[in-house]
């Protein structure tokens, strides 16, 4: 583990299970007691938080906003705000970033200077597994943890350009709804466009143009996401767990966890609760 370079970074404002300072970046597991609160402040730096455990309400402004776990927010620099977390603890990985790794992005028109919540798909799925190498942090860890949050920002980017460039029809916002609500089922694209009133070869188009994936790969990454939280959230047997995430077998939930994360169920498990 490597030693933070400067004093405890501002954003980590509660109990810090676990630090790390990479160049650009300091990241920090962190513990929030339950229903605790900050009131109004301004950060001079950017970071995304990570929910694992928990929940929390942001107010800014008139306006507020439910997280939920396993997600994703980010908060550009000067962003004002505050926060009421939960009745229960929460747990969640916060990655502080340095003025001038944001200000390098802007040199490649990568822009992150909107604030905003990421639930599923891909910045969900690179933020868990940069937080596998966090939690493991050995020798090229460094590098790969590098490696995760540029992707992590170009993609936060790119999102922020799609929506205001290229919006998400109604019927896709409804197609996403019942994706969420249901992939643990054997849901087809037939089924899917049939319900939102288009045809199946329009909404795998438009499907990939918005998400940079198939609704395939969209519903495998949600399973895999599911399962993780399962895993870091609970006791069930992983048989239980794949099941419920909609895999038919521990055999297709091992093979399939293993190819997106590099590590199958029984090796992440482990993973997470040696932390």
């Amino acid at each position: 583990m490597l030693p933070l370079t400067r004093d405890t970074p501002e954003f980590f404002d509660g109990e810090v299970v676990k630090c790390a300072s990479i160049p650009g970046l300091s990241i920090g597991e962190i513990q929030y007691a339950a229903a605790c609160e900050r009131p109004k402040h301004a950060h001079e730096r950017a970071c995304f938080h990570f929910l694992f455990e928990g929940a929390y309400t942001e107010f800014w402004g008139r306006r507020s906003r439910e997280c939920k776990t396993f997600t994703l927010a980010f908060q550009p620099q000067g962003h004002e705000h505050s926060y009421c977390c939960a009745k229960e603890p929460s747990r969640a990985l916060t990655i502080e970033l340095e003025n001038s790794w944001v200000a390098n992005l802007r040199d490649y028109s990568v822009k992150l200077d909107q604030a905003g919540n990421f639930y599923g798909g891909s910045v969900s799925w690179l933020i868990t597994k940069l937080y596998q190498e966090f939690r493991a942090m050995e020798t090229a860890s460094v590098l790969v943890i590098e490696a995760l949050a540029l992707e992590i920002a170009v993609e936060i980017s790119r999102q922020g350009q799609r929506l205001s460039s290229d919006p998400a029809p109604l019927w896709m916002k409804q197609a996403m709804e019942l994706i969420h609500a249901r992939f643990a089922d054997s849901l087809s694209l037939q089924t899917i466009a049939q319900s939102v009133g288009i045809h199946p070869v329009h909404l795998a188009r438009v499907f990939r143009r918005q998400h940079q994936l198939t609704v395939g790969e969209y519903v495998r990454r949600l399973r895999v996401e599911f399962a993780s939280q399962q895993m870091i959230n609970s006791n069930s047997p992983l048989v239980e767990i794949g099941l419920a995430a909609g895999f038919s077998d521990q055999s297709q939930f091992s093979n399939t966890f293993k190819r997106a994360t590099g590590l199958t169920p029984a090796q992440f498990r482990s993973q997470i609760r040696g932390r």
